[in-house]
């Protein structure tokens, strides 16, 4: 069965996210990573499938505001990665 467009943001938002930010606490990985995991969402997420082409409704930045602002309240995964990678360096240094 497919997803609903809520459905498919939900997954986004708890699964692959919280995949990304175990990568990311582990690793520092590269910007071309999260480039590529945020075109494969933005593509999921519009069309159900992540190798599908079709244009975006809404460019993935705007989705990626809070819900006051009026996105869907996504997090770019380069942020989670930078908070991450401070973390890294603090545990480091104390």
């Amino acid at each position: 069965k497919t997803l609903s467009f809520a459905g498919r943001l939900q997954l986004i938002r708890y699964v692959v996210s919280s995949i990304a930010n175990f990568l990311s606490s582990a690793y520092i990985l590269p910007k071309a990573c999260f480039e590529a995991i945020e075109k494969l969402c933005n593509a999921f997420l519009w069309s159900g499938n992540p190798t599908d082409t079709h244009k975006a409704k809404v460019a993935w930045d705007d989705l990626c505001y809070p819900k006051e602002e009026g996105g869907l309240g996504l997090r770019r995964l380069r942020d989670s990665s930078r908070v991450y990678a401070l973390s890294l360096i603090w545990r480091l240094f104390t």
